[in-house]
């Protein structure tokens, strides 16, 4: 056995008191848990902005691209008619 000065307490509560070290009461389990879902919900919400913003017909998005798509048909159309020869002659 050990010394006669060193007494073993032992803790009559420790029973009722190890909930409390379990790792479901952990701060990081508690505030990962704190809004669930809310990732989910964040990847959606900006998926449904974006999709608004470009599939409304005043979006300065839409109108950007039908400029520029209509600045290279043009463009493609003048290189086309200097190719073949044929130029603005319409």
């Amino acid at each position: 056995m050990g010394a006669p000065n060193e007494t073993i307490y032992r803790d009559p509560w420790a029973k009722r008191e190890a909930w409390r070290r379990h790792p479901v009461f952990s701060r990081r389990t508690q505030i990962k848990n704190m809004f669930p879902g809310f990732g989910l919900a964040l990847i959606a919400f900006s998926g449904y902005v974006a999709w608004d913003n470009l599939s409304s017909p005043n979006s300065k998005t839409i109108q950007e691209l039908r400029k520029q798509s209509e600045e290279q048909i043009k463009h493609k159309d003048s290189l086309l008619g200097w190719v073949t020869g044929q130029g603005d002659k319409k």
